[in-house]
Protein backbone atom coordinates (compact mmCIF):
# COMPACT_ATOMS: atom_id res chain seq x y z
CA UNK A 1 0.00 0.00 0.00
CA UNK A 2 1.39 3.05 -0.47
CA UNK A 3 0.03 7.12 0.79
CA UNK A 4 1.27 10.43 -0.23
CA UNK A 5 -0.24 13.88 1.35
CA UNK A 6 -0.75 17.06 -1.48
CA UNK A 7 2.52 18.97 -2.11
CA UNK A 8 0.97 21.58 0.55
CA UNK A 9 2.17 19.46 3.79
CA UNK A 10 5.14 17.51 2.49
CA UNK A 11 7.29 20.57 2.92
CA UNK A 12 6.95 19.62 6.60
CA UNK A 13 8.59 16.84 6.57
CA UNK A 14 11.32 17.81 4.57
CA UNK A 15 12.26 20.23 7.21
CA UNK A 16 10.73 18.22 10.42
CA UNK A 17 11.93 14.60 10.76
CA UNK A 18 10.52 14.10 14.12
CA UNK A 19 6.53 13.89 12.08
CA UNK A 20 7.97 10.59 10.73
CA UNK A 21 7.26 8.44 13.45
CA UNK A 22 3.66 9.69 14.92
CA UNK A 23 2.33 9.71 11.39
CA UNK A 24 3.21 6.28 10.25
CA UNK A 25 1.55 5.36 14.03
CA UNK A 26 -1.45 7.26 12.55
CA UNK A 27 -1.37 5.24 9.38
CA UNK A 28 -1.22 1.89 11.64
CA UNK A 29 -4.30 2.93 14.11
CA UNK A 30 -6.22 3.63 11.11
CA UNK A 31 -6.17 0.46 9.15
CA UNK A 32 -6.38 -1.86 12.67
CA UNK A 33 -9.32 0.75 13.49
CA UNK A 34 -10.80 -0.30 10.11
CA UNK A 35 -10.37 -4.01 11.16
CA UNK A 36 -11.88 -3.72 14.93
CA UNK A 37 -14.73 -1.92 13.43
CA UNK A 38 -15.49 -4.77 10.45
CA UNK A 39 -14.74 -7.76 12.37
CA UNK A 40 -16.89 -6.31 15.67
CA UNK A 41 -14.50 -7.04 17.71
CA UNK A 42 -10.56 -5.97 18.26
CA UNK A 43 -8.08 -6.96 16.43
CA UNK A 44 -4.46 -6.98 16.42
CA UNK A 45 -2.94 -7.15 13.13
CA UNK A 46 0.79 -6.56 11.13
CA UNK A 47 2.33 -3.50 9.69
CA UNK A 48 5.22 -2.49 8.15
CA UNK A 49 5.86 0.72 7.44
CA UNK A 50 8.42 3.15 5.42
CA UNK A 51 8.79 6.75 5.08
CA UNK A 52 10.50 7.90 1.44
CA UNK A 53 11.10 11.82 1.34
CA UNK A 54 11.97 11.11 -2.08
CA UNK A 55 11.30 10.45 -5.67
CA UNK A 56 12.37 10.13 -8.95
CA UNK A 57 15.82 12.24 -9.97
CA UNK A 58 16.38 13.63 -6.28
CA UNK A 59 13.07 15.50 -6.07
CA UNK A 60 11.52 16.13 -2.35
CA UNK A 61 8.35 13.62 -2.36
CA UNK A 62 7.26 12.45 1.11
CA UNK A 63 5.33 9.16 0.84
CA UNK A 64 4.54 6.08 3.11
CA UNK A 65 5.08 2.72 1.83
CA UNK A 66 3.29 -0.29 3.71
CA UNK A 67 3.71 -4.01 4.03
CA UNK A 68 0.05 -4.54 5.92
CA UNK A 69 -1.43 -7.58 7.14
CA UNK A 70 -4.89 -8.10 5.90
CA UNK A 71 -6.53 -8.73 8.80
CA UNK A 72 -5.33 -9.92 12.15
CA UNK A 73 -6.09 -12.00 15.43
CA UNK A 74 -9.03 -11.74 17.52
CA UNK A 75 -8.33 -12.28 21.73
CA UNK A 76 -9.06 -15.50 21.19
CA UNK A 77 -6.24 -16.38 18.29
CA UNK A 78 -8.83 -16.43 15.59
CA UNK A 79 -7.61 -14.69 12.12
CA UNK A 80 -10.29 -12.89 10.27
CA UNK A 81 -9.21 -11.85 6.47
CA UNK A 82 -10.22 -8.22 5.87
CA UNK A 83 -9.06 -7.03 2.58
CA UNK A 84 -9.46 -3.17 1.83
CA UNK A 85 -11.62 -2.58 -1.12
CA UNK A 86 -12.87 0.88 -1.27
CA UNK A 87 -9.55 3.04 -0.89
CA UNK A 88 -11.49 6.36 -1.76
CA UNK A 89 -12.91 6.14 1.75
CA UNK A 90 -9.63 5.11 3.63
CA UNK A 91 -8.17 7.91 1.73
CA UNK A 92 -10.32 10.72 2.80
CA UNK A 93 -9.82 9.30 6.64
CA UNK A 94 -6.35 9.47 6.08
CA UNK A 95 -6.97 13.09 4.78
CA UNK A 96 -8.77 14.53 7.62
CA UNK A 97 -7.16 12.33 10.60
CA UNK A 98 -3.56 13.85 9.00
CA UNK A 99 -4.68 17.49 9.12
CA UNK A 100 -6.34 17.07 12.35
CA UNK A 101 -2.66 15.68 13.30
CA UNK A 102 -0.88 19.03 11.76
CA UNK A 103 -3.66 21.19 13.59
CA UNK A 104 -2.99 19.67 16.88
CA UNK A 105 0.91 20.09 16.48
CA UNK A 106 0.03 23.78 15.21
CA UNK A 107 1.60 23.16 12.49
CA UNK A 108 -1.49 24.58 10.55
CA UNK A 109 -4.23 27.22 11.04
CA UNK A 110 -7.54 26.52 11.04
CA UNK A 111 -8.32 28.43 8.18
CA UNK A 112 -5.84 26.59 6.24
CA UNK A 113 -7.03 23.36 7.39
CA UNK A 114 -10.96 24.19 6.64
CA UNK A 115 -9.14 25.05 2.53
CA UNK A 116 -7.50 21.96 2.64
CA UNK A 117 -10.19 20.13 3.53
CA UNK A 118 -12.68 21.75 0.42
CA UNK A 119 -9.67 21.43 -1.66
CA UNK A 120 -12.05 19.30 -4.66
CA UNK A 121 -8.84 17.01 -5.82
CA UNK A 122 -7.43 17.09 -2.53
CA UNK A 123 -3.96 15.56 -3.46
CA UNK A 124 -3.94 13.19 -0.85
CA UNK A 125 -4.07 9.32 -2.25
CA UNK A 126 -3.95 5.24 -1.19
CA UNK A 127 -3.16 2.69 -3.42
CA UNK A 128 -3.34 -1.02 -2.97
CA UNK A 129 -3.13 -2.50 -6.19
CA UNK A 130 0.20 -4.33 -4.99
CA UNK A 131 -1.17 -7.69 -3.17
CA UNK A 132 1.36 -10.39 -2.22
CA UNK A 133 -0.30 -14.03 -1.68
CA UNK A 134 0.87 -15.56 1.53
CA UNK A 135 3.65 -17.86 -0.08
CA UNK A 136 4.69 -15.67 -2.71
CA UNK A 137 8.47 -15.36 -0.75
CA UNK A 138 10.67 -13.85 -3.67
CA UNK A 139 7.20 -11.07 -3.87
CA UNK A 140 7.60 -9.97 -0.47
CA UNK A 141 11.09 -9.45 -0.43
CA UNK A 142 11.33 -7.45 -3.34
CA UNK A 143 8.72 -5.49 -1.82
CA UNK A 144 10.29 -4.99 1.06
CA UNK A 145 13.59 -4.09 -0.93
CA UNK A 146 11.62 -1.90 -2.85
CA UNK A 147 10.02 0.24 0.43
CA UNK A 148 13.65 0.51 2.17
CA UNK A 149 16.07 1.39 -0.96
CA UNK A 150 17.99 4.65 -1.19
CA UNK A 151 17.24 8.11 -3.22
CA UNK A 152 18.93 6.74 -5.98
CA UNK A 153 21.28 3.45 -6.94
CA UNK A 154 24.94 3.90 -7.88
CA UNK A 155 25.14 1.78 -11.04
CA UNK A 156 23.10 4.78 -12.74
CA UNK A 157 25.50 7.20 -11.60
CA UNK A 158 28.41 8.69 -13.77
CA UNK A 159 30.64 11.38 -12.66
CA UNK A 160 32.08 13.77 -15.46
CA UNK A 161 35.60 14.96 -13.68
CA UNK A 162 36.61 16.90 -16.48
CA UNK A 163 33.43 18.97 -16.25
CA UNK A 164 32.30 18.59 -12.38
CA UNK A 165 29.35 16.88 -13.22
CA UNK A 166 27.15 14.11 -12.43
CA UNK A 167 25.02 12.39 -14.79
CA UNK A 168 22.26 10.05 -13.63
CA UNK A 169 20.30 7.46 -15.69
CA UNK A 170 16.78 5.92 -15.05
CA UNK A 171 13.74 5.11 -16.49
CA UNK A 172 12.10 7.77 -18.59
CA UNK A 173 9.26 9.48 -16.21
CA UNK A 174 6.33 10.12 -18.47
CA UNK A 175 5.17 12.66 -15.51
CA UNK A 176 9.09 14.38 -15.70
CA UNK A 177 9.14 13.51 -19.18
CA UNK A 178 12.92 12.94 -18.89
CA UNK A 179 15.16 9.57 -17.89
CA UNK A 180 18.14 11.32 -17.58
CA UNK A 181 19.30 14.51 -14.90
CA UNK A 182 22.23 16.10 -14.94
CA UNK A 183 23.57 18.40 -11.44
CA UNK A 184 26.44 20.19 -11.27
CA UNK A 185 28.93 18.37 -8.51
CA UNK A 186 28.14 20.47 -5.64
CA UNK A 187 24.36 20.65 -6.71
CA UNK A 188 24.05 16.71 -6.74
CA UNK A 189 25.51 16.26 -3.20
CA UNK A 190 23.11 18.96 -1.74
CA UNK A 191 20.04 16.82 -2.67
CA UNK A 192 21.64 13.57 -2.27
CA UNK A 193 22.31 14.54 1.77
CA UNK A 194 18.72 15.95 2.43
CA UNK A 195 17.73 12.25 2.87
CA UNK A 196 19.76 11.64 4.48
CA UNK A 197 18.28 11.04 8.40
CA UNK A 198 19.34 13.08 11.16
CA UNK A 199 19.42 13.11 14.94
CA UNK A 200 17.26 14.90 16.54
CA UNK A 201 18.23 17.78 18.20
CA UNK A 202 18.96 17.55 21.79
CA UNK A 203 17.66 20.19 24.63
CA UNK A 204 20.30 21.90 27.10
CA UNK A 205 17.95 19.96 29.86
CA UNK A 206 19.22 16.63 28.68
CA UNK A 207 22.56 17.54 26.68
CA UNK A 208 23.83 14.58 28.47
CA UNK A 209 21.48 12.13 26.43
CA UNK A 210 22.73 10.72 23.71
CA UNK A 211 20.77 12.20 20.43
CA UNK A 212 17.50 10.15 18.83
CA UNK A 213 18.10 8.79 15.42
CA UNK A 214 15.08 9.18 13.28
CA UNK A 215 13.71 6.01 11.99
CA UNK A 216 12.02 6.09 8.61
CA UNK A 217 10.91 2.25 8.81
CA UNK A 218 8.32 0.68 11.71
CA UNK A 219 7.54 -2.07 12.32
CA UNK A 220 3.73 -2.53 14.03
CA UNK A 221 1.39 -4.35 15.59
CA UNK A 222 1.99 -8.20 15.30
CA UNK A 223 5.64 -6.90 13.58
CA UNK A 224 6.73 -4.91 17.08
CA UNK A 225 9.78 -6.10 18.97
CA UNK A 226 7.59 -5.86 21.57
CA UNK A 227 5.12 -8.21 20.08
CA UNK A 228 7.40 -10.75 19.09
CA UNK A 229 9.08 -10.84 22.45
CA UNK A 230 5.73 -11.70 23.93
CA UNK A 231 3.10 -14.82 23.32
CA UNK A 232 1.71 -14.08 19.96
CA UNK A 233 -1.48 -15.89 18.16
CA UNK A 234 -0.13 -18.87 16.26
Amino acid sequence: MRGESPKALRVFFRHDQKLFAPVSSLIFSMISEFYSLVAGKPITSACVLSFQPFGDLLRANAHWHAIILEGGFDPDGMFFFLPIHNTHKLTECFRRRLIKFFLSKNLISENFASTLLCWKNSGFSVNNSVRIGAEDYKARVALAQYIARPPLSLAKLTYEPFAGKVIFHTSFNPALGENVKVWDALQFIALATQFIPRAAAVSSETARAPPQGVRLIHYSGLYSSRSRRCSCPP
